[in-house]
Parts: structure tokens; C-alpha cells; sequence
């Protein structure tokens, strides 16, 4: 009875996982995910379902808050040409999971050329998104988080068209958001740079000193929610969540 008991509640587990990495791989709005788990070579894959890999300009593969990350040492980054996939016109948001060794610096998490930046103003997390009403203009907003050394931190910037909202939450909470007005300029053929800013217009500027982990770009603005989601479903269900799930049920069945 216990065996036959022990069956089904696994079953049942591995059902739940199944359909929760199902509800994960149907949202379409995934436009770049880079989990940097590959661990070698000089390509970094995106495994949404456009598949637009990056290419590692000097950027090491190290341990990450999830399995692998790249470290960057102020000299290094990651390019990526975006393509149409990424249509940040409306909605967008940008995240990832980093780790710094320079406090107060001034560099670059993320940078799209003339669209979007995640980076840090005087050593505390922030976010940029450029509109043009009619002028280019800059909308920065600020998290008054000051990322201390050693100590990993989930940011994520979300942008509505709609509400006019440029929105920046650190460890899943919301810390602040500020308004913009016109809309949001894009183009495919511009650098989007992972570590630094765009190193074809501006080479050698702004580059972080760090690991960066689990960098993704959705092409609608997450929920409070699903801010929340995003990361701690990855810190629970890849390296967490199925060893506890095995350890009740020997609990359970014993």
C-alpha cells in the first residue's frame, strides 16, 4: 500500500512540473532568454524560440545564481544583434539576475542603443528607456538600491506605452517607476550589449565588473506578479524545488 501510495504522489508531482514548464514555454512574448548555462565556448544561446544567440567578447563562464553565468571583468560583454523578434515599440520588459564587484560604479547591466538601458547612476540600480515625442528624450528611473559586492540581485525594468510607465523592481519588489511621454524608438539593426553599452557606437564605455545570470527581454510589461515569478520560479523549480519535492516524499512514505 505504501509502494502503491509512493506511485501516485509522484506521479502526481511530475505532473504539476510538467504543466508548470508548459504554462513557462507558451508565453510568446519571450523574446530573448539567455539562461548562460552553455559553460563554454564563445556563444551564449538563446533559448527562447527566436534563438538569436549572442557571441562572448571576453566574458568567462563561472558558477551563477543558477548553475553557469558569465563573469565580465570591466573589458568584456556579450553582443547580440536583436532582430524584428524584439519589438520593445509597445511593451517590453528586461531582467536578469546579477552580481557586482565594483560598488558605486556607473556601468552597464544591458544597453540597446537609443532604446533601452538596465545600469547604475552612482553605484544604485536603475533603468532608461528613450522616447521621441517629437525630440529624443531620456526617461531614466532610479531604484535607490545601492548593489553592495558579493550579494545577488534580481532587477527588472518594465515599460507600458499605455500607462506611459517606465517601472524598475529590485528582488521582486517595486522601487520605483517614472512617466514618459512619445513612444519608444527601435531599431533591429542597432547592438544590444549584455555588460556594457553598445560597443559599436561607443567602444570600451560603461563595461561591468561582474556576473550576470539569467538575462531575459519580454515583449509585453510583466505584472507585479509576474515580476516575482520570473524570479523565484527559477531560484525554486531548476535546482530547488524537485530535490525537496523527493525528500517529502521519502518523508511521506517512511
Amino acid at each position: 500500500m505504501k509502494t502503491l501510495s509512493f506511485f501516485f504522489l509522484t506521479i502526481m508531482i511530475l505532473y504539476g512540473f510538467s504543466v508548470f514548464y508548459e504554462a513557462q514555454a507558451v508565453d510568446e512574448s519571450l523574446a530573448m532568454y539567455f539562461p548562460f548555462d552553455d559553460g563554454k565556448g564563445d556563444v551564449a544561446k538563446n533559448q527562447s524560440k527566436f534563438q538569436n544567440n549572442g557571441k562572448i567578447e571576453g566574458a568567462k563562464w563561472v558558477n551563477g545564481k543558477f548553475d553557469q553565468a558569465l563573469y565580465f571583468d570591466g573589458k568584456s560583454y556579450v553582443a547580440v544583434m536583436p532582430g524584428e523578434e524584439v519589438s520593445i515599440g509597445q511593451e517590453t520588459t528586461w531582467a536578469m539576475w546579477f552580481e557586482t564587484d565594483v560598488e558605486g560604479q556607473g556601468a552597464h547591466l544591458a544597453t540597446l542603443h537609443g532604446t533601452m538601458v538596465l545600469y547604475f547612476s552612482g553605484g544604485a540600480i536603475s533603468a532608461q528607456i528613450w522616447t521621441n515625442p517629437g525630440a529624443a528624450l531620456w526617461n531614466p528611473v532610479n531604484s535607490n538600491v545601492f548593489a553592495k559586492g558579493g550579494e545577488w540581485y534580481h532587477v527588472a525594468a518594465t515599460w507600458s506605452e499605455k500607462s506611459g510607465k517606465l517601472t524598475i523592481y529590485v528582488n521582486g519588489a517595486e522601487k520605483n517607476s517614472a512617466t514618459a511621454v512619445g513612444k519608444v524608438s527601435f531599431k533591429s539593426s542597432r547592438q544590444l550589449a549584455i555588460g556594457g553599452n553598445d560597443q559599436i557606437t561607443y567602444p570600451g564605455t560603461n563595461l561591468f565588473d561582474g556576473i550576470i545570470d539569467e538575462f531575459r527581454i519580454y515583449n509585453r510589461a510583466l505584472s507585479k506578479d509576474e515580476v516575482r515569478e520570473i524570479m523565484s520560479a527559477l531560484d525554486v523549480l531548476p535546482k530547488g524545488k524537485l530535490p525537496i519535492a523527493w525528500g517529502e516524499l521519502k518523508r511521506i512514505t517512511n
